[in-house]
């Protein structure tokens, strides 16, 4: 089955209706999975075994990865290699983000500012 389009409130249902209540995850194919993360007050999350590409889609806060915080509004982007240590701190109560997690178990790509630019 094609999905061209995931309209806005099945976005949050998935959410809501998801084991944890924060990721609902919205397409499969292949080894791509595309989900929306939206943790309430507290980022539980582990690392991941596959790559992972963020997007900020609502929302301000601090985004710590391998121990490093870095301030994060509307817009920015962060790559986070597979098996990296990584959160989302002291996020105000409308955050929300785009996970685009992709590739085989372990990763494909080595990034060398652990997914912070410069």
């Amino acid at each position: 089955m094609m999905i061209d389009r995931i309209p806005a409130d099945k976005i949050l249902q998935s959410v809501a209706e998801s084991v944890d209540g924060c990721y609902g995850v919205l397409l499969r194919q292949g080894t791509l999975e595309i989900g929306y993360y939206k943790p309430l007050k507290v980022d539980p999350q582990t690392p991941h075994q596959k790559d992972e590409i963020c997007v900020v889609h609502s929302g301000r806060g601090s985004f710590v990865i391998n121990g490093k915080c870095r301030p994060f509004e509307i817009g920015d982007v962060f790559f986070v290699p597979a098996g990296t240590e990584h959160c989302f701190v002291d996020f105000s109560d409308d955050f929300g983000a785009w996970a685009i997690l992709y590739g085989p178990q372990g990763g494909v790509t080595e990034c060398p500012s652990n997914g912070l630019p410069p």
